[in-house]
């Protein structure tokens, strides 16, 4: 399991889950872009407002995850976004 926290958002990674809360009412989105054992890239976002998204993986389980925040945090043209280093599970 992995976690990532800041004043502004709170993320956790288990083998098959992922929770991500972006804790800040701002302008600022947080994402969490994972990889699946079966080659799957996904990227669940919440924000700009409070509040908390679920993801699940149904098949394979998640190998790497990174934690991205930003006004922009759409990895196709997101150059708005900070990311943290990717985690390998």
């Amino acid at each position: 399991m992995g976690t990532a926290d800041s004043g502004m958002w709170r993320s956790a990674v288990t083998g098959k889950d992922v929770a991500l809360c972006d804790r800040l009412d701002d302008a600022n989105k947080v994402a969490v872009e994972y990889r699946t054992t079966i080659g799957r890239t996904i990227l669940p976002q919440a924000g700009p407002k409070r509040g908390c998204v679920l993801d699940s993986v149904f098949f394979g389980s998640i190998e790497r995850a990174t934690f991205c925040y930003g006004p922009d945090v759409d990895p196709e043209g997101g150059s708005l976004r900070w990311c943290n280093s990717a985690r390998v599970f």
